[in-house]
């Protein structure tokens, strides 16, 4: 019969590795080749798929792009469609390039559904910021449900996002490894779930006009776990922990 994208499709994800994912910026929406990936993509990048989302995945953890100085949108909401996903930046148990994002992701008021396959963003680049963007159902061991940030130096900004049923072993939803700076603001934290952290666990941490609803730790503090921090104009609400700081708990 007919070759269409689809029976295309179908056939090359069961061949492994000689192809990436579709998408209709290269190939009308037939299956990507591998060398394909080094076709330039649109300066003014507006994902509206799941198979758009996993190209600047890809081009990001090759080395690529990082997308220094460039911004990156969401025209729709997207799910990864049940489809093996790695965040964009790779993922630390398995890929320690440090190759990361760097610019500004915006998600114009959409969603990211990781459907509690992986994480999102595992970011080691310096000044990142990711705005308007609601982050859904991430689940990660290493870090943060949502965001894994590996920043010895730099700052995390996250600006008017919200944060919801984000599973991760330390900050259900945004975890800082290093000494970099997580500067959160007007976002919200609602059901997620960490060790340490129900949503957050940062070394050098500011938040500010953020709501923190029903955030589990099953170990120290139900929602925020700091080094440092400077917390304004936030409320905090209906946490869950087994041991210290039912809302927050601040090391210094």
């Amino acid at each position: 019969g007919k070759w269409t994208a689809s029976r295309m499709v179908s056939s090359a994800h069961g061949m492994g590795g000689n192809y990436i994912y579709d998408c209709e910026w290269i190939n009308d929406g037939y299956p990507v080749l591998t060398w394909q990936s080094t076709v330039t993509l649109p300066e003014d990048l507006v994902l509206t798929t799941a198979a758009q989302l996993r190209l600047v995945a890809f081009t990001v953890n090759s080395g690529k792009d990082d997308f220094s100085g460039k911004t990156i949108r969401l025209g729709r909401d997207i799910d990864l469609d049940s489809r093996e996903w790695v965040p964009i930046g790779g993922n630390k148990q398995e890929d320690t390039s440090g190759k990361s994002f760097k610019g500004t992701f915006d998600g114009q008021g959409h969603t990211i559904d990781a459907l509690g396959l992986a994480g999102i963003f595992q970011i080691t680049g310096n000044n990142v910021t990711l705005k308007n963007i609601n982050f859904i159902n991430g689940a990660w061991g290493i870090g943060g449900g949502a965001i894994y940030s590996d920043v010895e130096d730099g700052m995390l900004v996250v600006d008017n996002c919200n944060f919801t049923n984000n599973t991760g072993s330390n900050g259900g939803a945004i975890y800082i490894n290093q000494n970099g700076k997580l500067i959160v603001n007007n976002s919200n934290f609602i059901s997620n779930e960490g060790f340490y952290g129900g949503s957050i666990k940062a070394n050098d941490l500011i938040v500010m006009n953020s709501k923190f609803t029903g955030n589990d730790a099953n170990n120290n503090n139900g929602a925020v776990y700091a080094d440092y921090a400077i917390i304004k104009d936030c409320e905090f609400t209906g946490h869950n922990t087994n041991q210290d700081g039912g809302s927050v708990y601040i090391i210094y």
